[in-house]
């Protein structure tokens, strides 16, 4: 997996590339804060089976659940 992270003043987002074809875990390191998912190419709304990944996150260390061939996106102080 591919994990990469950006920000712009107050809003940051990340994204998460799973290329496996089985599901899997990734530990990142959040600052600290809510996180909220954005996008989880595993839910059904895009075709997928559903997802696993949490739809909140804290900063901190974490652990993501990952759905075979994903995308994830997760938003700081998203609307």
């Amino acid at each position: 997996a591919i994990a990469v992270r950006r920000r712009a003043g107050a809003e940051a987002a990340f994204f998460v590339l799973h290329f496996g074809k089985k599901p899997g875990r990734l530990r990142l390191e959040l600052p600290g804060g809510g996180w909220t998912r954005l996008l989880d190419s595993a839910q059904t709304q895009w075709g997928g089976p559903g997802g696993p990944a949490a739809g909140r996150l804290a900063g901190g260390p974490v652990e993501l659940a990952l759905a075979p061939l994903s995308v994830l996106v997760y938003g700081k102080n998203a609307r």
